[in-house]
């Protein structure tokens, strides 16, 4: 019974090992945030750090997001989304990486109104 307890262990850290950590976290009012580190599922390649603000009118908000990059949202890396009317500016960038640990760290503040 040890035995098989042992390999059924050594195959989860075979499946798991190769596996990337990203950090986790969001936070609304705030362009920054920090704090767990995760193990992403084995179809992700690239962790993903960002920045989004919302304006309307003279309320800003700003949300910071850090976490493991769903494969479906890759084209988005480097991107930015953004939009400006008369009563609403909303943006967002995306830092993505390859490695683990790498979203950790500031999360870089988009310039306002490119």
């Amino acid at each position: 019974m040890r035995t098989i307890l042992a390999a059924v262990v050594m195959l989860q850290a075979l499946i798991t090992g190769d596996c990337l950590l990203c950090e986790q976290c969001f936070a609304v009012g705030s362009g920054q945030c920090s704090g767990i580190f995760k193990q992403c599922s084995p179809d992700v390649t690239h962790c993903v750090k960002g920045m989004e603000n919302s304006t309307l009118g003279t309320r800003v908000v700003l949300s910071a997001f850090k976490d493991c990059l769903d494969p479906s949202q890759k084209a988005a890396c480097g991107r930015e989304l953004f939009h400006k009317d008369s009563l609403l500016f909303f943006q967002i960038s995306r830092t993505c990486c390859d490695s683990d640990f790498c979203n950790t760290g500031d999360v870089e503040v988009p310039a306002v109104g490119k």
